[in-house]
């Protein structure tokens, strides 16, 4: 198993990555990814699916990363979906509005500045709250939509011995990396 931070150093050229790791890791390893990336001047969306935008942006912060150039996309801290931006986040009411998701996605990319990122935290989150099907189809969408625009996409998830989903995703990713 890689660390995320030497696949880091291999993203150049490639634009969308899946990372499978245990549940205990996922913290850990999208601070180390977010700290990367905003390290290489990038700014970028974080689909907040496992922890409210206030408390990752916490964490981030007491780790020194700046997030002003990060929009937070929660779906976790409100009951109503709100697509314009406040105080850097958008909040969609809960994950299974993948519509609003994507919409808010899209609002991004359209942004003006290069370098850019997008996080999914995490791909297992959404299987939760949505059918195996919907959610390969909106990681389908979500790397096309990337890759038109020219945005680096990173999902993370967790791996179960009874996962489906993998083989349904992989398919659309330049890199997969176990770490």
């Amino acid at each position: 198993m890689a660390s995320i931070e030497k696949e880091i150093k291999e993203m150049d050229g490639q634009k969308s990555f899946l990372f499978i790791m245990d549940a205990g890791k996922l913290q850990d390893n999208l601070n180390a990814l977010i700290k990367s990336l905003m390290g290489k001047g990038m700014s970028g969306a974080v689909i907040c699916l496992n922890k409210p935008y206030k408390s990752l942006k916490s964490s981030l912060e007491s780790k020194k990363v700046n997030t002003k150039d990060i929009l937070f996309i929660d779906t976790l801290s409100s009951s109503r979906t709100e697509l314009k931006p406040k105080d850097g986040a958008i909040m969609i009411s809960n994950p299974s509005e993948l519509t609003s998701i994507s919409l808010a996605a899209g609002c991004f990319a359209k942004g003006k500045t290069e370098k850019k990122f997008v996080i999914i935290d995490a791909l297992s989150t959404l299987l939760i709250y949505n059918q195996p099907d919907s959610v390969a189809k909106f990681i389908r969408y979500m790397t096309s939509l990337t890759s038109s625009q020219g945005i680096k996409l990173m999902v993370l998830t967790t791996e179960s011995p009874n996962d489906r989903i993998l083989p349904k995703v992989e398919p659309f990713f330049d890199r997969i990396a176990r770490v």
